[in-house]
């Protein structure tokens, strides 16, 4: 194993490595992996900062309150009834591998998939047991195989990036994730997934472009990239736009990883006159706001948009829409990783066919395993 580990960063260590543990996981020799899997709590009840839950609870009733959009969808209603039955002063806690994670993962996605009707939440669970090994049972032949998929995935992107990033692939206990644990680090696949990000979007803009800037997330989850970001680039301003659900989650992640943060809600722009400039949001280092906020956002005001994997789980319309303003506020780079190809119960909208205009300089991309990923440069204060 020692010999093994010595070659794990290359093409044919890994592949040595992944059959290894994939034949001690079909003989039940669990103990003889290089990995564990780390089931830790997340923040215990006397870390848990209820001023913060309160927070969330408050921004989230006033977003609900204002009635300024209707829930997206029926199954975003039945999400919204089911949600206000939690008690978050205990489910935030370990939000990453209870129900309420799949408000961050897309609900919509696991019910249209199996054909579940929009009021069985439960279905829509019992899927996500089925294929996320932090809802698994503990120890099981079942949840290695899962574990190995995630060992596997780190060993193939770890090859690719830098020295001074693979440091962030190490999650926190905030949320509660179960991890794999492999030399000393705790690795879930959305973390390699988010410091795969970080890697295209700092080797393609110059990191001076980040102090003082304005960077947003569209359809953010609870906020994992976003982190990243802060962490690395701590003059800069995070923004996630995304639907109320999972605003509290975010809201719960980024207040806890940055407790002295100055955070910005709807109650910091739900009375403001006009459009929201980027002086006012420089005001705030995280700012959490509802989806259809974006049309408020001024214009050139925003440096850096991200998208990863929501894009194409939109319909054509709401596509259209998020470019639309995307176009008008953005005065710098979009990073972009979705799917060439939308599922058909998406509506199998294709990259191709997105209404993207001429006013575009492609820095970065790349086209492999079905995903599109790029950064492309805003044109001339919108090619005007």
């Amino acid at each position: 194993m020692f010999i093994l580990e010595l070659i794990v960063h290359t093409k044919i260590g890994s592949f040595i490595l992944i059959n290894w543990c994939s034949l001690l996981i079909k003989m039940g020799f669990y103990e003889k992996l290089p990995y564990t899997i780390d089931y830790s709590d997340g923040l215990n009840k006397n870390g848990l900062n209820n001023d913060i839950v309160s927070k969330c609870i408050s921004n989230y009733s006033l977003i609900v309150e204002s009635k300024e959009r209707p829930l997206l969808s029926h199954q975003w209603e039945e999400i919204n009834n089911n949600f206000e039955k939690y008690n978050l002063y205990e489910s935030l806690n370990n939000f990453r591998r209870n129900e309420l994670s799949i408000i961050g993962t897309s609900v919509a996605s696991f019910l249209a998939v199996n054909k579940s009707s929009s009021n069985d939440i439960n279905a829509a669970l019992n899927i996500k047991k089925d294929k996320n090994i932090y809802l698994d049972e503990f120890g099981t032949k079942k949840s290695y195989q899962l574990a190995q998929r995630v060992f596997n995935y780190y060993l193939r992107e770890c090859r690719g990036i830098r020295h001074d990033l693979l440091e962030y692939i190490n999650e926190d206990y905030i949320g509660g994730a179960i991890c794999v644990k492999y030399k000393g680090r705790r690795i879930t696949r959305n973390i390699i997934k988010y410091v795969h990000a970080l890697e295209t979007i700092t080797c393609n803009i110059k990191p001076s472009y980040f102090n003082n800037a304005v960077i947003c997330e569209i359809g953010g989850g609870y906020g994992g990239l976003m982190k990243l970001i802060k962490f690395r680039f701590p003059l800069s301003t995070v923004i996630l736009l995304d639907v109320p659900q999972t605003l509290v989650l975010a809201n719960f992640y980024l207040a806890s990883s940055f407790p002295e943060a100055k955070v910005g809600t709807i109650e910091n722009f739900i009375f403001e006159d006009g459009d929201i400039s980027k002086d006012k949001l420089l005001k705030f280092d995280i700012v959490l706001l509802p989806w259809w906020y974006i049309e408020k956002i001024e214009r050139d005001a925003i440096n850096i948009y991200t998208n990863i994997s929501s894009f194409q789980e939109m319909t054509k319309g709401f596509i259209d829409y998020y470019i639309n303003h995307i176009e008008r506020t953005l005065s710098g780079y979009l990073y972009f990783r979705n799917r060439l190809q939308a599922p058909d119960h998406y509506g199998g909208v294709n990259f191709n066919d997105y209404p993207f205009d001429n006013n575009w300089h492609i820095c970065y991309s790349d086209e492999s395993l079905g995903m599109v990923e790029l950064i492309a440069q805003r044109n001339c204060q919108n090619g005007q």
